[in-house]
């Protein structure tokens, strides 16, 4: 009897020992949680919302406070302020580059200044500050077509009528000295009211197209 309890506390000991190795295996083969690191204060990420506003609008401009569209030297409220130059500058340039589809102008704002009645506002007067310029250089390229044209007309009739006068009066003094006065007056009045019909009329285009195009745009506000 004394033989077999001798040889079994070898056997116990062998049996916790091959235990204690299959916990530690176990162990190891546990996976570790992952540790995702955060972006610190000096490398923000951008959200990922406010990429999409950016990548979807039209023409973005972003506003730190709801002055930034106005001018800095009109003490005015809101429905009577003048636009600021360099908001119309920076609005320019992105409507240049936006060229199909209906214009989408979108303020990026922060969301602690955002009020819904002062959005309200500077939306009535955007609309109407760009209604009445665009109103306004429409009939001023109107008004200069019509003229070019007829300054057109009345420099093709001064060659004209040098022409006649030097095909009939030529031997006159008088017929010399109005040829002299029509034929170089006629031409540069041609070549003036051409100008005035065509060119300077595409200048004032560029200007009347962007108004158009604002007056028409679709105006809103989203936070940031």
């Amino acid at each position: 009897m004394a033989e077999q309890k001798t040889d079994a506390k070898p056997e116990e000991k062998k049996d916790e020992k091959a235990g204690k190795k299959d916990l530690k295996q176990e162990a190891k083969q546990e996976p570790k949680p992952e540790q995702k690191l955060l972006p610190g204060p000096s490398a923000p990420m951008p959200h990922p919302q406010t990429q999409e506003l950016l990548a979807k609008s039209e023409i973005s401009l972003w506003l730190d406070t709801y002055e930034d569209s106005w001018s800095d030297f009109d003490a005015r409220p809101y429905w009577q302020r003048a636009l600021s130059v360099d908001f119309l500058d920076e609005a320019r340039r992105a409507s240049r580059e936006k060229k199909t589809g209906q214009a989408m102008l979108k303020f990026l704002a922060p969301a602690a200044i955002r009020s819904a009645q002062q959005e309200a506002n500077i939306k009535k007067r955007l609309k109407e500050h760009f209604k009445k310029h665009s109103d306004t250089l429409r009939s001023e390229v109107e008004g200069q077509v019509r003229l070019g044209v007829l300054i057109t007309i009345l420099g093709f009739a001064m060659a004209a009528a040098s022409a006649v006068i030097a095909y009939y009066f030529s031997s006159s003094l008088l017929a010399e000295l109005i040829i002299v006065l029509l034929e170089p007056g006629g031409w540069f009045i041609l070549w003036h009211g051409m100008d005035m019909a065509i060119f300077e009329r595409r200048e004032k285009e560029k200007d009347l197209d962007f108004y158009a195009k604002m007056a028409n745009a679709d105006i809103t506000f989203e936070s940031y």
